[in-house]
């Protein structure tokens, strides 16, 4: 029920559709606020009477439970105010299609785990959507399934914690000293040897010129 969610386009899309008057979309959270009175108000309309559910905010079991009777989630967000969107992820992540539009960090969803649309496709684009997935049960299998891989290879704690370590390869990479300067030094600490006086006058000066350069 956020101010953001864009609750009001998806049901402006829905009255005197013939296609979509069977969608009976549920929306979770709290029902305080200027915004949820509106989205209210509007889902109050003879035409949409019936068809239409807000339990309010619910817990992490009702909310599952919600999601495993549902056939398609839409986010459509505008704007965008959140880094990432718990909205987005938790419907993914039970294997439900998502329907979003293509802006801010929605856009880095690969073309097969969302179905993203332009902002500014209106209340048009947004109803052809919905048909699109409510006529298409193959359709939102698949974007089930490849939203669920998405999150769980890209947004999983593994992954959060291996990406800083990529971000610093690709930094290396691009300044082939270092690793150089670097893979010498792990040399040296395997053999033994990196304290032999030896090593110290023959490697260490040229190390130093090789991480300035770096």
């Amino acid at each position: 029920m956020n101010a953001n969610r864009g609750l009001n386009i998806q049901l402006r899309a829905m009255p005197g559709d013939e296609q979509l008057i069977r969608v009976h979309p549920w929306a979770a959270g709290p029902r305080q606020g200027s915004a949820a009175a509106a989205t209210l108000r509007r889902a109050s309309k003879p035409e949409l009477a019936g068809h239409f559910a807000a339990p309010g905010a619910v817990g992490d079991a009702e909310l599952a439970r919600v999601l495993s009777r549902a056939d398609i989630a839409t986010a459509f967000r505008d704007p965008v105010v959140e880094g990432q969107s718990a909205s987005v992820m938790t419907p993914e992540l039970a294997g439900r299609p998502v329907i979003v539009f293509d802006h801010a960090h929605y856009s880095e969803f690969s073309d097969d785990a969302a179905f993203m649309i332009e902002s500014a496709a209106g209340v048009g684009g947004v109803g052809a959507a919905l048909r699109d997935l409510v006529h298409d049960p193959d359709c939102r299998a698949r974007l089930g399934e490849a939203g669920l891989d998405f999150m769980l290879t890209t947004r999983s704690g593994a992954a959060y914690a291996e990406a800083p370590f990529r971000a610093g390869d690709f930094a290396l990479a691009a300044r082939p000293r270092m690793p150089l300067a670097r893979d010498g030094t792990q040399l040296r600490r395997r053999l033994g040897v990196e304290k032999e006086a030896i090593v110290t006058d023959r490697v260490g000066e040229p190390a130093f010129d090789l991480l300035e350069l770096a």
